[in-house]
């Protein structure tokens, strides 16, 4: 009992302490570019646009290479794949459906028709590509829109990544950022949910990710 009780106060101080990493780096990022970063490179944001990029995929090719390592030295990827099977592939069509049915309800909240709610969730968190291709379409409200939704279902849920790993369940974690879960979220997924959620967190990012170049101009094209 007492083995029990001394794993959940270690499973909750886990779950904090990396919260306030995440939220941390966020904030100190943030302060950073605010302090560091404007006054160096002024108003060409271009440079420093590809100066971040290269970074950031640098960051993430390594971060890549460790999750792989680790699970390769795990071991039970393709024993999860062989039990999950077709079975896998629920998962991130549950989360599509979320995301648009939640799309379609919050639209008239916000103001926006069902064709401009819809394109931005069928984003589905891939900031770089959805917005610019409603800004295409002429609506530049819901392209501005879309970018910050889409940075925010990232942003929030690394965010939220650890909490809702020990609340709810793995699963639901790794589908909760989107197409992020394949790439930058993946780390943090393989992390929190002990590389158990990394199939269902990678084939879901994978699918939305084939998605949005398909679903953004069918939800301009239909509503």
């Amino acid at each position: 009992m007492e083995k029990i009780e001394r794993d959940k106060e270690e499973k909750a101080s886990s779950l904090n302490k990396m919260t306030i990493i995440i939220f941390s780096s966020v904030i100190a990022g943030m302060a950073l570019g605010y302090l560091a970063a404007r006054p160096f490179f002024g108003d060409d944001i271009a440079r420093f646009d590809h100066a971040a990029s290269l970074g950031i995929k640098t960051g993430l090719c390594f971060l890549m290479a460790f999750v792989g390592l680790e699970l390769g030295l795990e071991g039970n990827l393709f024993q999860i794949m062989r039990r999950t099977g077709l079975r896998v592939l629920v998962f991130p069509i549950v989360t599509i459906v979320g995301t648009m049915i939640g799309s379609a309800a919050s639209g008239p909240l916000m103001g926006f028709s069902l064709r401009e709610s819809m394109a931005v969730g069928a984003g589905f968190g891939w900031y770089s590509l959805a917005p610019g291709i409603i800004m295409d379409a002429g609506l530049i409200e819901a392209s501005a829109v879309s970018f910050l939704h889409n940075v925010l279902r990232e942003v929030i849920g690394i965010l939220l990544l650890p909490m809702v790993a020990e609340k709810i369940g793995f699963i639901e974690a790794a589908c909760m950022p989107g197409a992020p879960a394949m790439d930058v979220c993946l780390p943090v997924i393989n992390k929190e949910t002990k590389g158990r959620a990394v199939p269902y967190g990678f084939i879901t990012g994978v699918i939305m990710s084939f998605l949005v170049p398909v679903s953004v101009p069918l939800a301009l094209n239909l509503f």
